[in-house]
């Protein structure tokens, strides 16, 4: 369905049409469309300068200060602050979306006046409530193409993500993705929101327990990292935790977590110094004394060294992986391990070796999620493919959950390492279970 946004101006291609509203943001003394206050509306010009504003201001008091900045500084603030926002993206001055309580709208009036106005609340984000280098537009003009960074503080919790305007040739165009700041369990997903059966739910945890290797796989914002967070709940707290990431996202709430990141490394003229990449993360955490090592997403060669980690010892590891299916998510994760310079043979065999369950998140409507397959990874080859048993798995006639298959025998024996009794956890939740 499309969205109306009640505007007619279009930056960049320097006309007006006749449905420009006459009042509310775009109102004008005399009538006439303006890309900024008393200026006719014309091609983009260099990014604006802003004055400059102590970092650390802390998110409560944004309120009162984006007061004194803009009305659409204000709007975003609220859609900021509401925790049931969960996602912003905004492809110009005058056209943004966002998702609330798992749908998405459109706002019904445009956010800001003009692209300076836009900018300006851009700059404020960034350099007061995140970790960015670049503390506005203006200083990452040239240097780099996007500016990535976590927000911090207060009650934002999340990353953004802004596409700089030479590669857009037009408006910077932002992704905001909030993160809850109390994590979702896997209880709320049973009995909240329907994402599993009770069998699914108490399989999942003793995975957790029984310290499998996990590969959480799903398409964009289907709920991976929600769904990490839950599983975290059920680390042990002797266990040792190092995370790898990109973008700070896990932020998982166990007591000894070590939390590590990418850096690139960038002199004045962002001409790029030295590089951290996530496979240089994970080689590193292997002289930490991890008991576990997850890595936020794996998306090349950081999956080699992942893998390897997971074959010496480091069991109960976990990562995320972009797919549309668990068979999928194999495949994808023999091409990252490749791209280290092994062949698909070898990369195959040391998936097998290295992962015991893959847990596929899936959209199954525009607002509902559910966990659409549990498959146990076997170490066997068959033919060009790891041999796969999907143990449980979405049903979409009857919009339930499916046991497809029993443990093999080997998943007990991994479970039972560390005092996991499949059959008994299952007797107690068939015959007088709580769950």
């Amino acid at each position: 369905m499309a969205v109306n946004f009640g505007i007619g101006a279009t930056f960049g291609n320097n006309r007006c049409t006749d449905s420009q509203p006459t009042t509310g943001l775009w109102a004008d003394t005399d009538g006439e469309c303006t890309k900024s206050l008393g200026a006719p509306l014309s091609k983009p010009q260099p990014l604006p300068t802003t004055r400059p504003r102590a970092k650390g201001t802390k998110m409560d008091d944004l309120g009162s200060l984006l007061g004194n900045v803009s009305l659409g500084a204000q709007t975003m603030y609220e859609l900021l602050v509401n925790e049931n926002v969960t996602e912003i993206t905004i492809n110009a001055y005058n056209k943004m979306f966002y998702t609330e309580n798992g749908r998405r709208k459109g706002s019904n009036r445009a956010i800001f006046r003009n692209l300076d106005e836009y900018i300006a609340w851009i700059d404020t984000v960034l350099q007061d409530h995140t970790d960015a280098k670049y503390a506005s537009l203006r200083e990452a003009e040239g240097k780099i193409d996007v500016i990535e960074a976590s927000l911090k503080g207060g009650a934002l919790y999340g990353s953004i993500h802004v596409v700089m305007p030479e590669i857009t040739r037009d408006n910077p165009i932002v992704t905001v993705r909030k993160q809850p700041r109390v994590h979702i369990t896997l209880d709320q997903m049973l009995h909240d929101q329907n994402m599993m059966d009770p069998a699914m739910r108490v399989f999942l945890e003793m995975a957790m327990r029984g310290r499998l290797n996990i590969l959480v796989s799903g398409g964009s914002g289907a709920g991976k990292t929600t769904m990490v967070r839950a599983l975290a709940q059920f680390i042990d707290p002797n266990d040792r935790v190092i995370t790898c990431e990109e973008i700070d996202e896990l932020h998982l709430q166990a007591p000894n977590v070590v939390p590590m990141f990418t850096h690139v490394a960038r002199d004045e003229q962002g001409r790029e110094l030295r590089r951290v990449e996530l496979n240089d993360l994970v080689r590193h955490t292997l002289r930490m004394r991890p008991e576990r090592i997850w890595v936020g997403e794996v998306r090349g060669a950081e999956a080699h060294s992942l893998v390897k980690a997971c074959n010496t010892g480091h069991d109960g590891s976990l990562t995320t992986v972009h797919a549309d299916t668990a068979r999928t998510a194999l495949k994808n994760l023999i091409t990252y391990v490749m791209e280290a310079g092994v062949t698909e043979d070898v990369a195959r065999e040391a998936i097998a070796r290295a992962f015991d369950l893959i847990v596929h998140i899936k959209k199954v409507s525009y607002e509902r999620r559910v966990v659409f397959e549990i498959a146990e990874v076997s170490s066997a080859i068959e033919g060009n493919e790891i041999r796969m048993s999907t143990l449980f798995e979405y049903d979409y006639e009857t919009d339930g959950f499916i046991m497809r298959d029993n443990p093999s025998p080997e998943l007990e024996r991994k479970l039972a390492q560390y005092g996991v009794n499949i059959r008994d956890e299952f007797n107690k939740l068939f015959f007088g279970s709580s769950y």
